[in-house]
Formats: C-alpha cells, sequence, structure tokens
C-alpha cells in the first residue's frame, strides 16, 4: 500500500512509476508467450509498451456518441529496443 500523503508524495509517486515500469515489462514478456491483455491506463509506462492503441472521444452530431480510434503500434519500431531487436519483438494483431 503507497501513502500519498503531503509529506511523502514525492516518495510514492517514484515507488508508483517504478512499479508501473515493472508491471508493464511483465505484461510484454507474458503477453508473447502465455496471455493477451487490455490495460487501461494514462501512465507512459504502460502504452509506450503497447502493440495498439485504442482510444475513445465523443462526438457530436445531433447528439453525443461515442467515436473508437485505434493505432497499431506493430507497424513501428520500438525505440526501447534500438539496440537488440530480436529481444521483444511486437506480436502482429
Amino acid at each position: 500500500m503507497l501513502d500519498i500523503g503531503q509529506g511523502n508524495a514525492i516518495q510514492s509517486f517514484n515507488k508508483i512509476g517504478n512499479y508501473s515500469v515493472w508491471v508493464s515489462s511483465f505484461i510484454r514478456e507474458q503477453a508473447h508467450e502465455k496471455i493477451q491483455m487490455i490495460v487501461i491506463s494514462l501512465k507512459e509506462e504502460f502504452y509506450s509498451k503497447a502493440d495498439a492503441l485504442i482510444g475513445v472521444c465523443p462526438e457530436h452530431d445531433d447528439f453525443m456518441f461515442s467515436r473508437v480510434l485505434t493505432l497499431d503500434l506493430t507497424e513501428y519500431p520500438d525505440m526501447d529496443d534500438q539496440e537488440s531487436p530480436e529481444k521483444h519483438k511486437r506480436s502482429s494483431l
């Protein structure tokens, strides 16, 4: 459990950031072997390692409805793996 009170806010946010990096790395390793996963997050540590992004935004016409946007990231190189492209190949969707 993380305490995000005023006194420990910076330390807690650092813990959350490090945890996010660990979780996103774990998900990426497992996803290529065993599981598929949908993660809902605004944290860069998660979406920067994704194979695809899905966004939902409001659209206004005579009434309001949701528009879904998708982006297949497998078409782009993984910037973290520039030195070793075989380390984490992006899976195809």
